[in-house]
């Protein structure tokens, strides 16, 4: 079994060619967002990071 979610941050650099705006779930308004999912066993470890760009909806990364 493994349990899935997907996150954002806020990005403050300039050279990140993923940072994009989109849904702010930081509550930071005009920053650029990275998007990431993790996916972690049944005891809450990480097994697996995917960055997006900060405009990837969240149900685009469950295929990934």
């Amino acid at each position: 079994m493994v349990f899935y979610d997907v996150s954002s941050s806020f990005y403050t650099g300039q050279h990140c060619t993923l940072a994009c705006y989109g849904h702010d779930r930081d509550g930071k308004k005009g920053l650029p967002i990275l998007v990431y999912g993790v996916m972690t066993d049944d005891q809450g470890r990480p097994v697996a990071v995917q960055v997006y760009p900060g405009n990837t909806g969240d149900p685009a990364t469950v295929p990934d």
